[in-house]
């Protein structure tokens, strides 16, 4: 009975954990010379607000003689 007791605090506790600490994120989309790239709008817990693009390539890989320099 007290283990059931426990269980169900500590899932009540993860539940509210979520969601008073889940991000809102709203979509951005800003144009570049080579295209449209997406990405978040984000606020930090210091309501900060942050711009997130992930996944954006800057540079190409190093190939051939260069690979390993």
């Amino acid at each position: 009975m007290v283990l059931d007791l426990k269980m169900k605090c500590l899932v009540l506790t993860f539940v509210l954990l979520a969601v008073f600490t889940s991000a809102k994120d709203e979509t951005v989309e800003i144009d570049t010379p080579l295209g449209k790239i997406r990405g978040s709008l984000m606020q930090s817990r210091l309501k900060k607000t942050i711009y997130s693009f992930r996944g954006v390539r800057y540079a190409e890989p190093p190939y051939g003689q260069q690979r390993f320099k």
